[in-house]
């Protein structure tokens, strides 16, 4: 198996990295379980192979946002191969240790096979627990970050590796020094005539080209699906996006700035499905303000931002949380990726964008 060779060989670690993508060519046609536990397989590998900074944001997303055990767990081992650990992968970790406390499972990663979960060896929140004790003494924060897990501490793991503050850390091998993950980056340029004429249908059944929304003003748009089992991804996006309709029209900017999502399943996520999900989160319709699906396949767009998104035989099978904004030429701008992105962030870079085109257009 590829990734078994390559975990025997630290150098190639750049090619453990890639295998991460959602359109890496081993989880096409998968399943979303499936492509959880390659995934999850890969990402253990890098406690022994080291933790290159290109692969933190990966392992953060996971112990964020990641329901399944088996990846959840990987991330931990994954940090454990880290030189360094930042404050977020800490917070992250404990936001992990708490959600597993409750959905754990056996877990094994000295052999792959996919399908269920392994009736032996150790656990997920064994695995997590493990790195919490590694990581104690590396961060100031940790005792802070731990709190709410301490006070469960009687259905926590005891004995090595059970958590403690006052545990020595364990060395893990050398790697390339970690950091954050990159918030609001600038997106890559793209070529946005590519979609100009393409069609779009919102919640309320009304079609258009994707130049008739877009351009004109400042835009968020982010990505979904309503058959997303995951509350901390899409739900939780559309309920941002909702949150943030209420900063833009509190700003006095409700008509300067539109906010729209764009389902990577437009077969199956019709005009009424849209308006019933969004509503559902507290999201307004209105011209500025949409859910919108493709009218044909989602691929040109995913092609056109690059983005993080894998199919199954039947829907999406693993996606990252993304957000752009788009300038008043419909161009990408700024790109929230991997972690959630904050409501407060955006608001105040498209309120800027607003107010400049406002003056702009005055002059």
């Amino acid at each position: 198996m590829q990734i078994d060779l390559l975990r025997a060989a630290p150098e190639r670690r750049d090619e453990l990295v890639a295998l991460l993508d959602e359109q890496a060519a081993l989880y096409q046609g998968l399943g979303t379980r499936d492509a959880e536990r390659l995934r999850g397989y890969v990402l253990a590998s890098f406690e022994t192979v080291g933790l290159p900074r290109e692969a933190l944001p990966f392992v953060l997303e996971e112990l964020e946002t990641g329901l399944d055990p088996y990846p959840v767990a990987a991330a931990a081992k994954a940090l454990r191969g880290a030189r360094e650990v930042p404050d977020a992968a800490i917070r992250a970790l404990a936001k992990a240790l708490r959600r597993i406390t409750s959905n754990n499972d056996y877990v094994r990663y000295d052999t792959f096979a996919l399908g269920g979960a392994s009736a032996s060896g150790t656990t997920a929140l064994d695995e997590l627990v493990r790195t919490a004790g590694a990581l104690a003494s590396r961060s100031a924060t940790l005792a802070e970050a731990f709190e709410s897990a301490n006070a469960d501490r009687d259905r926590l793991p005891q004995g090595p590796g059970a958590l403690d503050p006052s545990r020595p850390a364990e060395a893990g091998p050398a790697s390339c020094g970690c950091c954050g993950a990159p918030e609001g980056r600038l997106a890559s340029p793209v070529d946005s005539e590519a979609v100009a004429g393409l069609l779009l249908e919102d919640q309320a059944g009304r079609t258009f080209a994707f130049d008739a929304f877009f351009p004109g003003r400042p835009s968020v748009l982010a990505f979904f699906y309503t058959r997303c089992m995951n509350p901390e991804k899409c739900s939780l996006t559309i309920t941002k996006l909702a949150r943030l309709q209420r900063l833009i029209r509190e700003a006095g900017l409700e008509d300067c700035v539109n906010v729209a999502a764009l389902t990577y399943d437009p077969a199956y996520d019709g005009p009424d499905r849209l308006r019933a999900y969004g509503a559902e989160r507290g999201m307004r319709f209105d011209a500025r303000n949409k859910l919108l699906r493709t009218l044909g396949p989602f691929e040109p767009v995913r092609a056109l931002f690059n983005l993080k998104v894998g199919f199954g035989p039947a829907t999406v099978n693993r996606h990252r949380v993304e957000a752009l904004i788009l300038d008043e030429r419909g161009r990408s701008q700024r790109y929230f990726a991997g972690t959630q992105w904050l409501e407060t962030d955006i608001s105040q870079i498209v309120i800027s964008m607003a107010g400049q085109s406002a003056g702009t257009r005055r002059a």
